[in-house]
């Protein structure tokens, strides 16, 4: 098992995750965005009219579709982390 996780966790020197972890950030914006827009917009205030109830009913929900950004997010972090103390221990050791 300790494997496993250490396989999920381990960076890979290829990769720039400062770019995937900006990639989950966004979409987790997204997500909380969309859920933020869901519940101000879905207050009685803004029902008034017949068009914005129409476009609120369709984006119902449209927050679940980013959600899983956030326990991306999460692990992009991680792993960025990780990363960054690969880079900085390979250059202490050069040093």
């Amino acid at each position: 098992m300790a494997a496993v996780i250490h396989w999920l966790f381990k960076p890979s020197p290829e990769i720039n995750y400062d770019v995937i972890a900006m990639m989950y950030a966004f979409g987790s914006g997204l997500s909380v965005l969309f859920y933020a827009l869901e519940k101000v917009m879905g207050s009685e205030t803004y029902k008034e009219t017949e068009i914005v109830k129409e476009n609120i009913d369709s984006i119902k929900g449209i927050y679940l579709v980013f959600c899983p950004f956030l326990p991306c997010l999460l692990w992009g972090l991680m792993v960025r982390y990780m990363s960054k103390k690969e880079i900085s221990a390979s250059k202490q050791k050069e040093d």
